[in-house]
């Protein structure tokens, strides 16, 4: 990673919050986990996680060939790319293991209706993901009483990030959000 990308802070942290991300969703598991990637983007997450072996399936409203689901023809290894809304999602329910907001939940209109959502695809004991959306504390707390009404319980995990995003968001006058890893089972 080049250390003079303008994006190169923002990456470190996003690496960071992946680890969190296979570590409580991935460690433990038995087999391949079937992994639905919302706001996929250029489906960088699908595109890792096929690579370790699991069946990941990328969403974005975007499919251009520079940051959309038109990218993941160029990846070496093989998943599926589907376009569609958060709200609209075509999948029968219970089919995903693990459903992943790939830094895209805090784009919803409202968020906790679209976690609903997610949650029909969700399959029994699988996990609701939010992974490095802002995090603002009124935002943590709609995701957990979203959650609590889903019947799911939610645990956040902070993305540090290297220490001079930490000092500036210290030095900060109003309070910065935080980044990381929102599971809820």
């Amino acid at each position: 990673m080049d250390r003079r990308d303008a994006h190169a802070a923002a990456w470190r942290v996003r690496r960071e919050t992946y680890g969190h991300l296979l570590r409580r969703c991935f460690a433990h598991a038995p087999q391949q986990v079937r992994v639905l990637d919302l706001g996929a983007g250029c489906g960088w997450l699908s595109h890792r996680l096929a690579a370790l072996g699991h069946r990941p399936v990328s969403v974005d409203l975007l499919d251009d060939e520079t940051d959309g689901l038109g990218v993941v023809k160029y990846y070496g290894v093989r998943f599926a790319a589907v376009q569609a809304d958060f709200n609209r999602l075509p999948f029968a329910p219970e089919q995903f293991d693990v459903v992943v907001f790939n830094e895209s939940l805090h784009y919803a209109a409202n968020a906790a209706a679209t976690l609903g959502h997610a949650r029909r695809v969700l399959a029994p004991g699988g996990a609701l993901v939010v992974m490095d959306s802002p995090m603002r504390a009124s935002f943590g707390a709609d995701l957990t009483s979203a959650a609590a009404a889903l019947g799911l319980d939610a645990a956040f995990v902070e993305s540090r990030g290297p220490l001079v995003r930490r000092l500036r968001r210290r030095l900060s006058l109003r309070a910065a959000a935080a980044r990381g890893l929102w599971v809820a089972q």
